[in-house]
């Protein structure tokens, strides 16, 4: 284990815990060894993808919590079996004379260019931009956990309490409004006309587009009454 402040291990007697040496975690440890990075650089991607169309749209750049959540499993995805494996072998901790060592993967053109078009959209000073690598670190040197006395914990305890009203006002705010039928079956059909439209596009995608679609159903069906009340 790192010494990592929130590794606060008891005394145990079946289990001997052996601390690595400082600052070599990033050449010991498989995450730090280029796993991480590939799944931030992942995920930046997504972000500033997100951001772009938000901007086109002149919608607020906001990122909400459903659409991180939606960005991290998009993110696991696309770090690859192989990327892990390097990252392994990198370590020492395993070998494998026939893998060749391969460095992460990242798309830094990709990643450039979607960094570009945000920061010429909030016109940011020269001396403000940031670099791709500047990017994908920023939280380089956050605390990931920190040590906290017990008037810390009680102090923090009773400020959460006291803002609990306005914690779940503001969460009300923020909850992003759930799309009627009308428009998910209109959303849906124009990606099936969007996909239809590329050579590329397989017939099992489209089938599962079109089993897709029979899942949208109103809330609540309407009668045949219900339709002459309405005239």
């Amino acid at each position: 284990m790192d010494n990592a402040s929130s590794h606060a291990i008891p005394k145990l007697t079946n289990v001997k815990i052996h601390f690595l040496p400082p600052t070599t975690t990033s050449h010991l440890q498989p995450l730090d060894a280029g796993i991480i990075q590939a799944f931030k650089a992942h995920y930046r991607k997504l972000q500033l993808h997100y951001l772009v169309d938000c901007f086109d749209k002149n919608n607020a750049p906001k990122v909400l919590l459903s659409e991180g959540i939606r960005f991290i499993k998009q993110t696991w995805e696309s770090v690859t079996p192989d990327t892990i494996r390097n990252c392994w072998i990198h370590s020492g901790l395993v070998t494998d004379e026939n893998r060749p060592i391969n460095s992460t993967p990242v798309d830094d053109y990709d990643l450039t260019v979607s960094l570009s078009q945000v920061q010429d959209s909030l016109d940011l000073d020269p001396d403000m931009r940031l670099t791709v690598r500047e990017f994908l670190n920023l939280d380089k040197n956050a605390e990931s956990s920190q040590s906290l006395t017990d008037d810390e914990i009680s102090s923090t305890v009773a400020n959460s309490n006291d803002n609990t009203d306005q914690v779940e006002d503001d969460s009300e705010e923020e909850a992003p409004c759930v799309p009627t039928y009308v428009e998910a079956r209109q959303g849906l059909e124009c990606l099936l006309r969007h996909l239809e439209s590329k050579e590329s596009t397989t017939e099992s995608e489209i089938n599962f587009l079109l089993r897709l679609a029979i899942k949208i159903k109103p809330s609540k069906q309407s009668t045949i009454d219900m339709f002459f009340k309405k005239q």
